[in-house]
C-alpha cells in the first residue's frame, strides 16, 4: 500500500490526538465538570428568577448552561489551578490566616473573570432581551464576587470526593 503525504500527516495527527487523550486526567476533568454543572444550577437559577427572568427563560438558560458547563468545566479548573499556583495558594490549611484570605481573593478573581463572558453568551443564545440581559450580566458579575470563594471550596470538596490526586 502506498502512503501519500496526506495519509502520513493524517496518521501522525491521529496519533498525537490519541496521545493527548491518554494524557488527560479524566478523574480531574470529571470532577471539575461535575462541580461546574451542579454549582451553576443550584446557585444561578434562584438568582435569575429573582432578577426577573421568567421560569421559562431560567429553564432555557440553565438547560443551555449544561453543555456550556460540560465544555468549560475542566478549562476553568485548569485556569483556577494556574491562578492558585501563581499566587502560591495551592494548598491552604486553617480557617483564618493570610494564605486563606489570599486563596479567597484568587478564587473570587478567577470566577468573576471567567464567568461573565460565558454567562453573557448563554443569555444571548437563550434569547433574553437586551435590557434583561444587561441586568443579568451586571448582577451576575456582582454576584460572582460572592460566588468565587464558595465555588473554590465546592470544587475542592468535589475533587476530594472524586479522589483527585494533587487536589488544590
Amino acid at each position: 500500500m502506498k502512503y501519500n503525504l496526506e495519509v502520513i500527516i493524517g496518521d501522525e495527527n491521529r496519533r498525537n490526538f490519541l496521545n493527548r487523550l491518554r494524557n488527560i486526567n479524566w478523574r480531574t476533568a470529571s470532577a471539575d465538570t461535575f462541580s461546574m454543572i451542579t454549582f451553576s444550577f443550584i446557585v444561578e437559577a434562584p438568582r435569575e428568577l429573582a432578577i426577573g427572568l421568567s421560569l421559562e427563560e431560567t429553564f432555557y438558560t440553565r438547560a443551555l448552561g449544561v453543555p456550556i458547563d460540560l465544555f468549560i468545566g475542566r478549562p476553568y479548573g485548569i485556569y483556577l489551578d494556574w491562578l492558585r499556583k501563581k499566587a502560591n495558594v495551592e494548598k491552604v490549611n486553617g480557617l483564618i490566616n493570610i494564605k486563606r484570605l489570599k486563596r479567597i481573593l484568587v478564587d473570587t478573581f478567577a470566577f468573576t473573570t471567567a464567568m461573565a463572558p460565558v454567562y453573557s453568551a448563554a443569555l444571548y443564545l437563550s434569547g433574553v432581551d437586551f435590557k434583561t440581559g444587561v441586568a443579568a450580566v451586571a448582577s451576575g458579575a456582582a454576584y460572582s464576587l460572592f460566588q468565587g470563594a464558595p465555588y473554590g471550596l465546592y470544587n475542592t470538596f468535589i475533587r476530594e470526593k472524586f479522589r483527585v490526586k494533587n487536589n488544590s
